[in-house]
């Protein structure tokens, strides 16, 4: 039994295709997105922690001299101008993530919606089939029963 061809089985392959590519795409930028909002973490306890352990050495009672304390500020300003570049970045790549999510989810819709032509195409293929296989029995049947009814009437 030969089955026609889906008309749109290229078009499904190549939805497959890209669904793989974007699934791929979605997980390298939640990587990148992970990875950014550790950096963010980190630069947020090295800025706490620096804030803590200068506020550790004034209640002990030791004076920072004038060169470490502007280091330290000096420190604390930079890290805090990275944190809101990073906060920045964490954001753009939370939007892209999302993005790509939604691009995800609308070729896995017209993905799913190919292959439900496709199945409907192949249950039509299926009872063209099936009909064409009964008008043969039929066929065949009535030639039997004819040819059992010549036999049956011809006695020689």
């Amino acid at each position: 039994m030969m089955s026609r061809r889906f008309a749109l089985q290229k078009i499904l392959d190549l939805k497959e295709l890209i669904v793989e590519s974007r699934a791929v795409e979605l997980e390298k930028s939640k990587q990148d997105l992970n990875d950014k909002q550790y950096e963010l973490e980190s630069m947020q306890y090295n800025k706490s922690q620096t804030l803590v352990s200068n506020g550790d050495i004034q209640r002990s009672g030791a004076v920072l001299n004038p060169m470490q304390l502007q280091l330290s500020r000096d420190y604390v300003v930079q890290l805090t101008a990275h944190i809101e570049k990073q906060v920045k970045t964490v954001a753009e790549s939370s939007s892209r993530v999302s993005d790509q999510h939604q691009a995800l989810i609308k070729v896995n819709q017209e993905k799913r919606a190919l292959e439900i032509l496709r199945s409907k195409h192949l249950d039509e293929y299926k009872k063209e089939v099936q009909k064409k296989e009964r008008s043969e029995e039929s066929e065949v049947a009535l030639r039997l029963q004819g040819s059992h009814k010549l036999s049956e009437e011809d006695p020689s």
